[in-house]
């Protein structure tokens, strides 16, 4: 008996990504040393960037996945709708806190640096859990309500809306967070897709993000799928 094939999943590999930058950025912010100046500015920039790449996400699936649920299931959104409107402010409540960081020294830089650490932990456990809801819930959802080639649509609309620096932190995180398999079928899928320059530096960016043997790897399936398709 075959398996089903797998239906377009919107969700799979940005989340995969963002789980990446969430465990890697809380991991930070706990071995950071508030003494040093300049790592903890570094480490407050990562958290930054993670806050910004997180509004970006909530935004696009406010955007393009709600909307194309709701529109053919009236409030069928509405749970994880509902969970966004909460993220936002947890979202600028953490940027407040790392912005009002910058500058703190000695105990407080500590005292706050740790405050830091538990509070982004515990806003990872909230989006967990609301994650594991969209792959689910909302994924049956979208199965149900569309085709692959509608969801395929949806998914491209949404990348057409993405500027360019949340796409890149995307990309950086989703080249370290998906399987190697699923890693060639994005960049083979962006390949087709997108002008040749952008893919160029879409190629430079996965190179710098990644390990020596992931990226050998990477490349060595990218000829054989090239081969494969010449033959």
């Amino acid at each position: 008996m075959t398996s089903p094939t797998p239906r377009h999943d919107l969700y799979r590999n940005i989340h995969k990504g963002l789980r990446a930058a969430m465990f890697d950025t809380v991991a930070r912010i706990g071995r950071t040393d508030p003494a040093d100046a300049t790592e903890t500015s570094a480490t407050l920039d990562q958290v930054d960037r993670l806050l910004a790449f997180m509004s970006a996400h909530v935004r696009h699936e406010n955007e393009h996945v709600h909307t194309a649920i709701e529109a053919r299931t009236p409030d069928g959104a509405r749970r994880t709708a509902d969970d966004h409107h909460e993220h936002a402010e947890s979202l600028a409540s953490l940027r407040a806190q790392v912005l009002g960081m910058r500058g703190l020294v000695c105990g407080a830089a500590a005292d706050a640096m740790h405050r830091l650490y538990l509070d982004l932990a515990e806003f990872v456990a909230e989006n967990l859990q609301h994650m594991r809801i969209e792959e689910t819930h909302n994924n049956a959802r979208l199965w149900l309500l569309y085709d692959d080639a509608e969801l395929v649509a949806i998914h491209d609309r949404l990348l057409a809306s993405v500027d360019p620096a949340t796409m890149a932190e995307a990309v950086g995180w989703m080249a370290r967070g998906l399987s190697l398999p699923e890693l060639v079928t994005l960049v083979t899928e962006a390949r087709a897709k997108v002008p040749a320059p952008a893919f160029e530096a879409m190629l430079e960016l996965i190179g710098l993000q990644v390990e020596p043997a992931r990226w050998t790897a990477l490349n060595r399936a990218l000829e054989n799928a090239d081969a494969a398709l010449a033959a």
